[in-house]
């Protein structure tokens, strides 16, 4: 907390308050640490995935596909981003954009997509 007093306008160190948060449960404070980090560098695909995360767990699924699809315009090889956007397309119930994603990720890491593959069969 001190590190953001000296340095409000640093993303690294809202980015690190944003994952002190997410560890903690406070997960609002937590995505906005991460939209804070994203205003300040919008260019870092970590942070998007990050707030996907933070939104995920809160069950908010259609802005946790947001901000993995941003994720994902900037490092489209993000395996996580990718995997975790289909989960989120599945509890949209957008199964065939899940499968679109399955369908990329199997060309980037076969083990993933095949966890993935059982998932969406599951559903």
């Amino acid at each position: 907390m001190q590190a953001l007093r000296h340095s409000p306008d640093d993303p690294e160190i809202c980015s690190n308050l944003g994952d002190t948060h997410y560890h903690l449960g406070n997960f609002h404070e937590a995505i906005e640490a991460f939209r804070q980090a994203i205003r300040l560098k919008p260019g870092i695909g970590l942070f998007y995935y990050n707030l996907g995360v933070a939104c995920t767990a809160l069950s908010d699924h259609e802005a946790a596909a947001g901000a993995y699809r941003q994720a994902l315009e900037i490092d489209p090889g993000h395996v996580q981003a990718r995997f975790n956007l289909a989960l989120s397309y599945l509890s949209l119930n957008k199964r065939d954009l899940a499968l679109g994603q399955y369908q990329i990720l199997k060309e980037i890491d076969r083990d993933q997509a095949g966890r993935l593959l059982a998932l969406i069969k599951e559903n």
